[in-house]
This record gives C-alpha cells, sequence and structure tokens, in this order.
C-alpha cells in the first residue's frame, strides 16, 4: 500500500447542482424488483406479475393489435392524469415513446411495455400507477428511469452476456485552456490504460448521435447515456477507458452513481453465488479528474491559443503550406471566453462537486509547463490501494504498513489478484497479512533493499515484490 497524498476538493464556483427528484414508486437498483420480468426459458409458466402487465398491456392497446401505438398512449396518459396539461403529455410524448421503444419501431410490444415498467413493486402495478409512472418520465428527469431504459436498450442490442464494462473508467474534465488533450497521454500511462480516450463530443457526432438529430430529435441526458454505455461495452475497453466530457449534468451524476451501483451488486451477487467469472465481474473502480486553471489563466490561455492560430493560418494563405487551423469566437473576444470557463464550472465542474463523496476526486492544479503539470498528475495518480480495493476488503489489508512506491507496472495485475484472493477464501487473504508483518516485512534482505533505494523501483524492487508475491 502507499500513503494517499493531499487531495483538494473540487474547487468552489456556485452552490451544489441540485440532484434530480427521485420517483417514489421506483425500486432501488439491484433489488428484487429490478430483476428481469422476462422468463427464463419459453416453457415457464407466467408469473402473476406478467398476468397482470398483460391486462394492463391489453387496456392500453385500444384496437387489440398487439402493440401500443403513439395515439394510443396519448389516450392512456390524458384520462389517467386528468390534470396534467395536455400541452405537456403531447410535447414529451416522443421522448417517452423513444425510452419503450427498444427495437425503433415507433411501436411498443409487450416485451417492451414490460420491460419499462420493470422497476415498479408488484404492489403499484395498477393504471394509475402506470400513468404516474409514465408522467414522470415525461421530463425525462428521474434518474432511475433514464439509466434503466438506457441499460435496457443496450442490453436489448448487444445481448445480456455482453453487458461487461471495464475494469476502471477515469473521468476527465477541465477548464477551458487547462490542457486536457495535451495531458491526457500522462493520465492515461498513469493509470496503465492502452485504448484512446472516449471524447464526448465526438461520440455525440457519430453517425447514431446524427441520426437522431436528422429526425428532428435531441441528443438530451438518455441518448447521451444510451451511447456511451454502448461504447463501454466494446470488448476493447475491458482493461479500462478514459471519458472525456461526462458527465455533464446533475441527472447524468446520477446516472453514473446508478452504474456504479448495478456493477457493484452484479460483483457481489457473483462473489455469493460463487458464478460467473470473476476476472470479467470485477469491483467497479470509478475515478474523477480535473484538470483546473482559474478564469484569468483561462482567458489568457486562450487569448494566447486564437493569437497562434491566426498567425499560423496567415503563414498558410500566404505561403500555401500547411492546413488552417479553425478559430472560435472563443479564441479572439474576451467576453466569449469568459463566458466559456462559466459554462465549465456550471455545466461541468458543479455536477462533479455531487461525487466528492462517492468517488476518488482528483484535481490537478494545470498550471506551469507540461512537465511540471506531468509530475503533478503522477503524484496525485500514484496508486494507492486503499482507494482501488472495494470498501468490503479494505478493513482487513489496513494493518499492512505503507511503503514509499510500488511497481507502476504490476499495480493493476496486484489489485485483481488481491480481490480474487478475498473473494475466493477471506480467511487466507488474512493469513496473508499476518504473514506479511511478522516474516516478510522483517527481513533482513528487504530493510537492506529499502535502505539502498531499490524497492521503490529500479533493479532490486522486482525482488521485494516477487518476495510478497511468493508469500
Amino acid at each position: 500500500t502507499a500513503a494517499r497524498p493531499h487531495h483538494r476538493p473540487l474547487p468552489c464556483s456556485r452552490p451544489a447542482f441540485p440532484a434530480a427528484p427521485s420517483f417514489s414508486g421506483v425500486a432501488p437498483i439491484g433489488s428484487r424488483a429490478f430483476a428481469s420480468a422476462a422468463p427464463s426459458a419459453a416453457s415457464a409458466p407466467e408469473s402473476a406479475r406478467d398476468r397482470k402487465l398483460r391486462e394492463l398491456f391489453a387496456e392500453c392497446d385500444g384496437d387489440s393489435s398487439g402493440e401500443i401505438d403513439l395515439d394510443e398512449l396519448r389516450r392512456v396518459l390524458l384520462s389517467f392524469s386528468p390534470d396534467a396539461s395536455k400541452d405537456k403529455v403531447v410535447e414529451g410524448l416522443s421522448g417517452v415513446v423513444d425510452l419503450m421503444d427498444v427495437n425503433g419501431d415507433g411501436r411498443i410490444s409487450f416485451e417492451e411495455f414490460s420491460s419499462f415498467f420493470r422497476p415498479i413493486a408488484d404492489n403499484d402495478l395498477s393504471m394509475d400507477g402506470l400513468a404516474s409512472y409514465w408522467m414522470a418520465s415525461l421530463d425525462l428527469q428521474d434518474p432511475t428511469i433514464l439509466f434503466t431504459a438506457a441499460w435496457n436498450h443496450v442490453e436489448s442490442k448487444v445481448g445480456k452476456e455482453n453487458m461487461l464494462f471495464p475494469r476502471e473508467l477515469v473521468f476527465l474534465s477541465g477548464a477551458p485552456g487547462a490542457g486536457k488533450g495535451t495531458n491526457t497521454p500522462a493520465i492515461l500511462r498513469e493509470r496503465e490504460i492502452s485504448t484512446e480516450p472516449i471524447v464526448m463530443s465526438s461520440l455525440l457526432n457519430s453517425p447514431a448521435a446524427n441520426l437522431i438529430k436528422a429526425r428532428g430529435g435531441l441528443v438530451g441526458d438518455f441518448e447521451v447515456l444510451r451511447i456511451l454505455l454502448e461504447t463501454l461495452v466494446d470488448p476493447s475497453y475491458r482493461s479500462g477507458a478514459l471519458i472525456d466530457g461526462f458527465p455533464r449534468t446533475g441527472l447524468q451524476v446520477q446516472c453514473l452513481k446508478l452504474l456504479h451501483s448495478k456493477l457493484r451488486d452484479r460483483h457481489q451477487e457473483h462473489v455469493r453465488q460463487g458464478s460467473g467469472d470473476l476476472s470479467i465481474n470485477r469491483y467497479p473502480l470509478f475515478r474523477i479528474i480535473v484538470l483546473f486553471i482559474d478564469e484569468k489563466e483561462s482567458v489568457r490561455r486562450q487569448m494566447v491559443r486564437g493569437k497562434e492560430a491566426l498567425e499560423h493560418n496567415r503563414r498558410v494563405l500566404e505561403t500555401g503550406d500547411g492546413e488552417l487551423i479553425a478559430v472560435r469566437d472563443t479564441d479572439t473576444n474576451i467576453q466569449c471566453a469568459r463566458d466559456r470557463y462559466s459554462a465549465f464550472t456550471e455545466q461541468s465542474l458543479e455536477p462533479l462537486r455531487l461525487l466528492e463523496s462517492v468517488f476518488p476526486c482528483h484535481t490537478i492544479l494545470a498550471y506551469g509547463s507540461y512537465a511540471e503539470v506531468e509530475k503533478m498528475i503522477k503524484t496525485e495518480l500514484s496508486y494507492q490501494i486503499s482507494q482501488e480495493l472495494p470498501p468490503y476488503i479494505q478493513d482487513k489489508v489496513a494493518a499492512i504498513p505503507s511503503l514509499d512506491e510500488y511497481l507502476r507496472h504490476r499495480r493493476a495485475e496486484m489489485v485483481d489478484r488481491i480481490i480474487d484472493q478475498h473473494d475466493a477464501d477471506p480467511q487466507r487473504l488474512q493469513h496473508a497479512v499476518r504473514i506479511i508483518n511478522e516474516s516478510v516485512l522483517t527481513d533482513p534482505a528487504l530493510a537492506r533493499q529499502k535502505m539502498g533505494g531499490a524497492a521503490g523501483g529500479g533493479g532490486g524492487g522486482g525482488g521485494a515484490e516477487h518476495c510478497l508475491a511468493e508469500e
């Protein structure tokens, strides 16, 4: 283990973004009510819940076609929600259909109907209960509704067995001019993530997102979350992923917490049942990183970039050599640069403050040269086993004293090994901790290595790590 360095809290700007409202009838993620509603085999007897849902579905399916269309859904919502504004229902209706319509054919099948209402407890299954749940989703402001719908969409596309996520997710945000693009490679190296960063602005210009915009739709929180989840289950990201530009709203923050809870509960269920491959159902590691500079420095850097871009473009036009660089209003107009910084503090920084007590959060003060910032990144993100082990294991290894530094290239493997050992045999892990304290750390050879400076990372350090692993 390593001593945890001083962690700066995320910088304050304005009061914290309010948490998204929660629908009172929704069962928590991971509860029995969130379990799959569909029988595992075609021959399985229909449950009382499914029978009730079929009755409610038939009541909505006015023409008995076996599917609910937009007009039928509008009729149900208006008849069971008389106090609701007709304009509100009409305006939000397409969004509700998007949430429910997994296959995108514009109609709602029974399977899509039952999947959408999966979080509702059995005793709340009534037309009044369904209408209330529908109305709550009209504004698309309930994080559980949003997350459940996005998860179901992706699961239906890739298959339940392929809903496997990276072992570590790093969420990166940065003030304008803080050097996200410049410093991302250093962050990836330090966290040993080999894949390219997932840049949300690029994802939202993907063919899927452009199709939504071409149909006249908006790429709102639901589509952002759905596209991100679909990207993260790509096998190429299995060992880790860095996401640039998420979360950016209070609702996205709540959905991120729900994702962590979902993956955590799934891991613990596999441990309890002794089922599944724990190497691909690992405890989720989420980390927040903010590259921060103040407004004055941000505006200065944006103006410098603009000046350099204009000069570069002038030379390209004169010589015909090179390519023109895009120049934004924020690169030449001080007020626009300040507005961009304000947007960062309100849309990115404030939502992230809601996660400070949930996940490890690192604020990197991105002043100085590239080398100086890279050194701060390395120090801030140095291996801290207390942050990377699940809470239910941390106390069991807390007795091991700190070491100044650990072999960086072995850290991911060591975390995985400790988790696997504990899940397989917790008593054996406790026995190992006792041996390390009583035998390994008192070994004269190890003491000589530490005094000689070798245990931290060069030549002889491998011997110390090998000794610990063998014990």
